[in-house]
């Protein structure tokens, strides 16, 4: 994780999913207790950035950094902005630069860690939610958190350089077996948009994992991999974390679980400062400017 963090300081887009069954520990995992601030992925590596900014401000006062906030769920194949519950379901677009994105997401500016935190109780308070025979909180979307870190540097004499990192922090939604769950009624309609998803981002992990990046790989069947198309094969460094059930009910689910991971660590990504293009021309003049490298989708 510190590698990912020190990262998407230095301008690098990373991404953390946790993936595996429902009531397999992705949202404790990524949030810890009730409170956000206790614990949990999230909240470490918040505290870990506010720090790591101190240590490099006051070892460089030429470097400045600001941060930004957004939270949105993908609830049965639709956006929906966590920050602005009365909103009605953004659209997603593709362009050049950015790829797919979601329009309109409330960007909250954040100067501390309590500012953080407060962005993402307010997104926890506002996703979808559930109860069924496997776990009493099913999270009935995925929800992707997304913390933008830009760097304002200046380079002695030269120019001023302007750094974009983001990190993603997704918490999916688990796959869930009917004849287990027993849902009905919406929760239905959830359960089968939810595993059609997960099938689809099997599908891509697997595509990637066997070398099929040049063929057709199906980031658009799904609305999950299409927005988080860049973590898979693309520009940005990634770590999946694989939280498996010790149920032994559960085995066959716990295996494919595994296996995923597995065809993850296969993935290579090659990641880039993202940046404006003066700028990076500029960069490569200085000995430092070599702006990409090879890392596996999940590093040892």
């Amino acid at each position: 994780m510190r590698k990912l963090l020190d990262s998407v300081l230095d301008g690098y887009s990373s991404t953390v999913m946790a993936y595996g069954q429902t009531g397999s520990g992705k949202t404790y995992t990524m949030c810890g207790r009730q409170e956000i601030t206790e614990g949990g992925v999230i909240a470490r590596s918040v505290r870990y950035i506010f720090e790591a900014i101190r240590r490099r401000t006051v070892l460089d006062d030429q470097k400045t950094y600001s941060l930004r906030a957004s939270y949105f769920e993908i609830y049965n194949e639709q956006v929906h902005d966590l920050l602005r519950e009365e909103c009605s379901p953004r659209e997603v677009r593709w362009n050049q630069s950015d790829g797919f994105h979601v329009e309109g997401l409330l960007v909250v500016d954040c100067e501390t860690v309590e500012d953080v935190f407060a962005v993402v109780n307010e997104g926890a308070k506002n996703r979808k939610v559930g109860s069924h025979n496997q776990n009493k909180d099913s999270s009935r979307s995925h929800c992707i958190m997304t913390l933008y870190v830009d760097s304002i540097s200046s380079m002695g004499d030269g120019p001023i350089l302007l750094r974009h990192g983001r990190l993603l922090f997704v918490d999916l939604a688990g796959s869930e077996r009917l004849k287990k769950t027993k849902s009905s009624g919406d929760m239905l309609k959830e359960t089968g948009s939810i595993n059609r998803s997960l099938f689809t981002l099997g599908k891509v992990i697997s595509a990637l994992s066997e070398g099929k990046k040049e063929e057709i790989v199906p980031y658009r069947e799904s609305m999950l991999t299409k927005l988080i198309m860049e973590s898979l094969g693309g520009s940005s460094l990634g770590l999946m974390i694989a939280c498996v059930s010790p149920a032994t009910t559960v085995v066959d689910q716990t295996l494919s679980t595994l296996h995923y991971a597995t065809c993850a660590k296969q993935i290579v990504n090659i990641p880039s400062v993202k940046m404006d293009e003066k700028d990076r021309v500029r960069m490569t003049s200085f000995p430092t400017g070599k702006l990409t490298d090879v890392f596996m989708f999940r590093r040892s």
